[in-house]
């Protein structure tokens, strides 16, 4: 069928068919098994034969045409850009998403799992849990808050928690669960070092984050028991740093006081501390 063929029903028949045949899972255990650890230098044939030999092709079936550029930020890392042209009287729809992951740390998963593959414990599909599910978006304080030093990390984590909101009030009454993770700084390679030959904007943006987080910057374990405990009230944010509730009142209540304030850390904590890479919009 003509992907401009679907009608709601013929799409959610399919998905459950793909889903059903073991389609999905040998599709998404193929995948997992690329290793893009796009902050490991060599890792960037991964990164090529990800989107050359998966999802590009994949894009394909849908009638889009592909090309794979060199990434501007001038690392090696690739960028993939799909287009598809259903009417040129129709809206314009830009979608993002990301094509690498975080080191994957196998020495770190407990026995019998590897960042590599995918393994199946049980039958966790949310028909079967009597009409329950658990959805935890990890998104970031940026997304309440924002993001001195980078605009693309700001606007991308409220996006995430924008989605988490949207899915909480459209499924909260089917019993699936939505929470969005919010921490602020980390104590993770992501905060604390940068790939070789990062941009100057993204080293920028780094240090401005060092500058403003280092001091209130937490373990990945405290992070973990943060979400464990939201998870038994279901509340909404889970904060693993609780200021940022005060914060996020306050942005709130006076937005403009609390763009003056961001506006004047700006000027004095991130430039001196990024220079002018801290000031690029990208």
């Amino acid at each position: 069928m003509h992907p401009n063929q679907f009608t709601r029903e013929s799409a959610i028949s399919a998905a459950l068919e793909a889903f059903d045949s073991g389609r999905f899972l040998a599709d998404l255990d193929r995948r997992v098994s690329y290793r893009t650890e796009s902050q490991v230098e060599s890792s960037a044939p991964e990164l090529q034969a990800y989107l050359r030999n998966e999802i590009a092709p994949t894009f394909g079936r849908l009638g889009f045409t592909c090309r794979i550029v060199a990434n501007p930020a001038g690392v090696d890392a690739p960028v993939l850009l799909a287009e598809r042209i259903e009417g040129k009287d129709l809206p314009t729809v830009v979608t993002y998403a990301h094509g690498d992951v975080v080191r994957g740390y196998a020495d770190q998963w407990r026995e019998g799992l590897e960042p590599w593959k995918v393994v199946v414990e049980g039958d966790r599909r949310v028909a079967d849990l009597g009409g329950r599910g658990h959805l935890l978006v990890t998104a970031s304080a940026a997304g309440l808050l924002s993001m001195l030093g980078s605009a693309p990390y700001a606007v991308t984590k409220h996006a995430a928690v924008a989605f988490a909101e949207w899915m909480r009030l459209t499924y909260s009454h089917r019993g699936i669960v939505v929470q969005a993770l919010c921490p602020q700084g980390v104590r993770t390679p992501m905060l604390l070092g940068g790939r070789t030959g990062e941009s100057r904007s993204a080293d920028g943006a780094r240090s401005a984050a060092r500058t403003l987080l280092d001091d209130t910057a937490i373990s990945p374990e405290q992070v973990a028991d943060a979400v464990v405990e939201a998870m038994a009230d279901d509340r909404f944010l889970v904060l693993p740093h609780p200021e940022v509730a005060t914060y996020y009142a306050r942005r709130a209540a006076d937005p403009d006081r609390w763009l003056r304030g961001m506006n004047k850390l700006q000027r004095t904590a991130v430039e001196p501390a990024a220079g002018p890479a801290g000031t690029d919009l990208l």
